[in-house]
């Protein structure tokens, strides 16, 4: 993950430079090539930084956002999800090795003759 984070920095400071200024600046540049380059940087850094975690979140925990809008992607809380699943499975290891020792117990006595 790190990694991939430091990726993401560098492409966000590299792919701006390989964009095209054009001849007449935009009006959000107001007149300056260095502050459309830091633009850039930064609507490309956002753009990889949503990728990432969008990619992050789908392979290692197999989730999708609930929602995309304008203001951003949201997401189940991960925190909670994990707690809530690992109280049915604890009952659920109880319950398997309640049954294993009572057939362990049955089978004992049908082999002594009980």
């Amino acid at each position: 993950m790190r990694l991939a984070s430091g990726v993401v920095a560098a492409l966000s400071l590299v792919l701006p430079l390989l964009m095209r200024v054009p001849e007449s600046l935009p009006a959000t540049a107001m007149g300056s090539a260095l502050l459309l380059y830091l633009e850039r940087v930064l609507a490309v850094f956002a753009i990889l930084l949503f990728l990432l975690v969008f990619l992050y979140r789908s392979f290692f925990h197999g989730e999708l956002p609930k929602a995309v809008s304008g203001r951003g992607a949201e997401w189940s809380d991960l925190g909670t999800t994990a707690r809530e699943l690992q109280e049915p499975i604890d009952e659920l290891r109880t319950a398997v090795k309640q049954v294993r020792e009572d057939l362990g117990d049955r089978t004992l006595g049908s082999l002594n003759g009980q």
